[in-house]
């Protein structure tokens, strides 16, 4: 028993000297403006969550786990605001956070960005793209929002499947042809389901 008792002490004796405690060696930092945040997704790397408060003027943050590295996403507007822009879908992969925002106002639109969580850096950004929603005002019925670790970015808004990727932006299929579901990206390519078929388009 003696030897291990001795490699205990050693180890523990050379974390003190680092000035590191045993129990801290492994604690990651802590996110800011996370107290009391609602999560909207959390990997083990990154942990994308909503400041306290209410969904008007709440912010939405996302944060690199291992650093405590923070980046403001969007602040949704004021609940007095004539248009309403409002962060509603987030997806993870690697580092990468992605995540859709939708408007109303005269008409509804809504936008997509990426970024790269540990540096900081955006990725995809898109233009505003008019949707129209059956009830013709926000906010659209469905979301689905799916990314890669390159930041391309595969989304489905109302009745819309649309792709971001370094090509830019484009339309994937729309639901005249049917209900769309399961969207998903991995490096290379987006998927989804349409009708009784498994379907796919290549990312760059």
């Amino acid at each position: 028993m003696r030897p291990k008792l001795a490699v205990i002490v050693t180890v523990a004796t050379a974390l003190a000297g680092a000035g590191v405690a045993p129990a801290q060696a492994a604690t990651k930092k802590r996110c800011a403006h996370s107290a009391g945040a609602t999560t909207l997704k959390r990997t083990p790397l990154v942990w994308a969550y909503r400041s306290k408060g209410s969904e008007f003027g709440a912010r939405s943050y996302a944060c690199y786990r291992p650093t405590g590295r923070t980046l403001l996403l969007h602040k949704n507007t004021g609940g007095a605001a004539t248009t309403d822009i409002i962060l509603d879908a987030v997806a993870i992969s690697g580092r990468v956070v992605a995540f859709h925002v939708q408007a109303s106002s005269a008409s509804t639109y809504d936008f997509v960005r990426s970024y790269d969580v540990r540096s900081g850096r955006r990725l995809r950004s898109s233009g505003k793209f008019t949707q129209t929603a059956p009830t013709g005002d926000y906010p659209l019925p469905r979301v689905a929002i799916a990314t890669n670790a390159r930041g391309a970015i595969v989304w489905l808004a109302g009745s819309v499947l649309r792709a971001l990727d370094r090509s830019g932006a484009r339309v994937l299929a729309r639901e005249t042809a049917g209900p769309i579901s399961g969207v998903s990206a991995t490096a290379r390519t987006a998927r989804w389901t349409q009708g009784a078929g498994r379907h796919h388009a290549s990312l760059s």
